[in-house]
């Protein structure tokens, strides 16, 4: 049976507990596959539709249980745009093309800007489906293959 995102983020914070049950060899592992290696959950999200910023950041922290810091998300999207792994794209979410008045910015009382939003390249597909196919290897081979005492 699959695990679930709600699996997932149970997992990841009973490893994030800072005691003598959990390693810190394990939580070395642990930020290495999360925060250290962003990108691949902002390419998983943007193969779904583009998104913006905040809603990349927002769905990393509901759906994979972690929160990495605002300014480090958008380092990984500007530097995924310098890889070509994504580009910046002009996007009219389904409910926005619906209405007929542009969103307004209340503060201001005038016409809003449209937010930046982000979507995958077919370089950012290849790095993902590779990103993938390295763990599901590396699944295979460290794990499948080990066997104890």
């Amino acid at each position: 049976m699959p695990f679930t995102y709600e699996d997932f983020k149970l997992f990841l914070r009973d490893l994030e507990k800072e005691d003598d049950v959990t390693p810190k060899s394990m939580q070395k592992l642990l930020k290495r596959v999360t925060t250290e290696n962003l990108w691949i959950y902002v390419l998983a999200l943007l193969l779904e539709k583009p998104r913006y910023g905040y809603e990349i950041r927002k769905l990393i922290s509901e759906r994979f249980g972690f929160e990495p810091a605002t300014v480090s998300g958008y380092v990984i999207l500007y530097k995924a745009m310098e890889d070509g792994l994504i580009d910046k794209v002009t996007y009219v979410p389904p409910e926005k093309a619906e209405k007929k008045n542009a969103p307004v910015d209340r503060k201001n009382k005038k016409e809003r800007q449209d937010r930046i939003y982000y979507a995958i390249t077919d370089k950012g597909r290849e790095a993902f489906n590779a990103a993938k196919k390295f763990f599901q290897i590396m699944l295979d081979v460290v794990f499948k293959n080990a066997t104890e005492g």
